[in-house]
């Protein structure tokens, strides 16, 4: 649904960002030059508090995309060109930085009230995307923060002519490392406006946008699926009880990598809480149900209780495993069942987790597999579910950088052309042999009829 404001409410709301804030604790931060007008370089920058209009403008951005509880921490800083998006304590902290002169004159040469929104919803972007991976490439990054922005000031009412007036006054004539020329970020901004006018899902960013230029060439190329193809990635790594594990954040930033080069668009999450979950796989409904190809991803801890799997948050006490499950019920797996269930081909749910039931006493977990029974529940019809590991055993997090699934799958990914059933069946022989039987992946259901291959014909 979209929704309007009135322009008095977003002219008072504009104004404030220059008003002085009520807190004026200085803070350090190192930034890696991911902004508008970055220039890619390591360098510090002292904040304040951002004003009250400020932080309210980002949460309505926030919440328009169905995502109120998700924190982010705005700050003014005259160390900034004029905005920057950062992660600080591994991640945990999504951080904005807006320089408050700079945007007083952003909006004063262009005369609109949209020119706020513009900048700080290209920035939401960035943290929406998961942009501050540094190896993700700075041309790209920009387009996908820029046709996020146009989205978005779609979705509260921004005309177009605005729309594109703000990002032309934004870009240069002339492309530098970190951004593209404004044709580009103009016709990227375009693009999103008119995907919310069609009434497109919001959580998504496409994974190549075909932009108009002379400098295309400046953007990795990246193979065109038949149909749209969406995917969900969630990484939960600390734990509010449990031991922090190592791996599931690494794994779902790799894992979104490979996938976006196959033409996925991508929505990555990471120490997601339950709410958080249960919001990103309701929008995530919208957008797989017109899509060819919908992918759900989860990395972290998981149960298996009555033949059900659960996806744990990190805010779930797991020493009462079987009391969360109970109250939690948008933890089960199956929740992503019905999240894929209207994609057209392919839906396949992944899950790099244990499947270990907590019910069992201490000593049964060295039982092998075989002298326990579980009544593992079988997905609907037209749904795959690839497990890491095999019913009530541990999926291990490995001594590397990367999971022992999330390692075979990716590497299995990189292979040009493969069939989609082959991939899961060199993943599954790969992560025994490395684990050297510790771990046996499964796969649930079956593929739909025809030859399905990771590469467009």
């Amino acid at each position: 649904m979209q929704r309007f404001f009135r322009s008095a409410l977003l002219l008072s709301m504009a104004l404030t960002l220059v008003a002085p804030v009520a807190s004026q604790t200085t803070r350090e931060h190192v930034l890696g030059g991911r902004g508008i007008a970055g220039t890619g370089t390591t360098r510090k920058a002292v904040s304040v508090e951002g004003s009250a209009g400020a932080r309210e403008v980002v949460q309505r951005i926030i919440s328009l995309i169905g995502l109120p509880d998700t924190a982010f921490d705005v700050r003014e800083s005259m160390d900034v060109a004029n905005a920057e998006a950062t992660t600080e304590n591994q991640g945990k902290d999504r951080i904005i930085l807006y320089n408050p002169t700079w945007m007083s004159s952003f909006r004063s040469s262009i005369r609109t009230n949209w020119s706020d929104w513009v900048v700080l919803a290209h920035e939401v972007g960035h943290h929406v995307a998961f942009h501050m991976d540094p190896s993700f490439p700075n041309h790209e990054a920009e387009l996908q923060a820029d046709y996020f922005a146009g989205f978005i000031l779609k979705r509260l009412g921004a005309p177009l002519p605005e729309v594109q007036l703000a990002m032309a006054m934004i870009g240069s004539d002339q492309p530098s490392a970190s951004h593209p020329e404004k044709t580009r970020r103009v016709a990227a901004i375009t693009k999103g406006w008119e995907a919310a006018d069609r009434g497109g899902g919001a959580n998504v960013i496409p994974a190549a946008l075909t932009v108009p230029g002379r400098f295309d060439v400046s953007v990795p190329k990246v193979i065109a699926p038949s149909g749209p193809r969406v995917a969900l990635l969630i990484g939960n790594t600390n734990y509010a009880v449990a031991e922090k594990l190592k791996n599931p954040k690494n794994d779902v930033i790799a894992v979104q990598r490979e996938l976006r080069k196959l033409g996925f668009s991508t929505t990555t999450l990471y120490d997601a809480t339950a709410t958080q979950i249960a919001d990103y796989l309701r929008l995530f409904r919208e957008d797989a149900q017109d899509a060819d190809w919908a992918l759900f991803y989860f990395a972290g801890r998981g149960v298996e209780i009555d033949g059900v799997n659960y996806m744990m948050p990190i805010d779930v006490d797991l020493e009462t495993d079987r009391e969360a499950v109970r109250r939690y019920p948008q933890l089960r797996l199956d929740t992503a069942f019905a999240a894929i269930e209207r994609a057209k081909t392919v839906r396949l749910v992944v899950a790099d987790s244990c499947r270990i039931d907590p019910s069992y006493p201490p000593d049964a977990s060295n039982l092998p597999p075989a002298s326990r029974v579980f009544s593992v529940l079988e997905p609907p019809r037209g749904i795959v579910v690839a497990y890491s590991t095999r019913a009530g055993t541990y999926a291990l997090d490995g001594t590397e950088d990367l999971s022992p699934y999330a390692k075979a799958f990716i590497e299995a990914l990189r292979t040009p052309g493969m069939e989609l059933d082959k991939v899961f069946r060199r993943v599954n022989a790969e992560v025994v042999s490395a684990t050297r039987g510790m771990q046996e992946p499964i796969l649930h259901g079956n593929w739909p009829a025809g030859d399905l291959h990771l590469t467009a014909n």
